[in-house]
């Protein structure tokens, strides 16, 4: 399949990639924060055992790393488009 049996992607659909990523993004960091919270303010007064505390560290470990890849992935993107469009401090005006 070549690149011109692709349809187009019109402008309407490239700002609604562009909108569900950033949600996707700011999702993700909303879940680190939330994540905080709940290991520095919640976990403390629980009394859990040191079993459970090494299982919850190694999810909130999981959930730091997928949600940084997610959104260095999300700002590397528009890093790119945005250098690309000759807008990025990289241009040769």
């Amino acid at each position: 399949m070549s690149t011109n049996d692709v349809d187009a992607i019109t402008p309407a659909q490239e700002v609604d990639r562009w909108r569900n990523r950033k949600i996707f993004a700011y999702t993700c960091l909303g879940m680190i924060i939330a994540a905080s919270i709940y290991a520095m303010g919640v976990v403390p007064f629980i009394g859990f055992t040191p079993d459970k505390l090494q299982f919850e560290s190694m999810v909130i470990t999981w959930l730091y790393t997928l949600c940084s890849a997610i959104i260095g992935a999300y700002i590397g993107a528009a890093t790119v488009v945005h250098i690309k469009s000759g807008n990025g401090m990289f241009t040769n005006d």
